[in-house]
C-alpha cells in the first residue's frame, strides 16, 4: 500500500478547515442578500468543518522507522496512513449530510 505524503493531506485538511471558517465568518455579515442564502452558506460551512475534522481523525500521524538493521543510523518517517475510526466516519457522514442540505437551501430556499 502505497503512504500518502503528510504535507498534501494535512494541506487538503487545512483547505476544508480553513474553506468551513471562512464561509462561517462572511454567513454572519451581511454580505449574502436574504436570510436563507446565509444559512445555507452557514449549513455549508459547518459540514466542511465536519468533514475536515472527521478526515484529521482518520488520518493520524504515525512514525515509522525504516531499515532497522543498519546501525549506523535510525531512520523514521512520519506519514498519515488512513487509520478509521468511529467518529470520524461518522464525521464525514455528517458533514456529507450538511454539505447536500446546504445545496438544497441554497438552490431552493423556503420562506414561512
Amino acid at each position: 500500500m502505497k503512504l500518502a505524503k503528510p504535507p498534501l493531506v494535512l494541506f487538503f485538511i487545512l483547505l476544508l478547515m480553513g474553506t468551513g471558517c471562512t464561509l462561517f465568518i462572511l454567513s454572519l455579515t451581511t454580505i449574502f442578500s436574504t436570510d436563507q442564502i446565509s444559512k445555507g452558506v452557514r449549513v455549508a460551512a459547518a459540514g466542511l468543518l465536519s468533514i475536515g475534522i472527521g478526515e484529521l481523525l482518520n488520518h493520524p500521524l504515525q512514525t515509522r522507522r525504516r531499515h532497522p538493521e543498519r546501525a549506523e543510523k535510525d531512520f523514521t518517517r512520519q506519514h498519515r496512513q488512513r487509520n478509521p475510526c468511529l467518529l470520524g466516519n461518522l464525521l464525514d457522514i455528517c458533514g456529507l449530510i450538511l454539505l447536500f442540505s446546504s445545496i438544497s437551501l441554497l438552490f431552493f430556499p423556503y420562506t414561512h
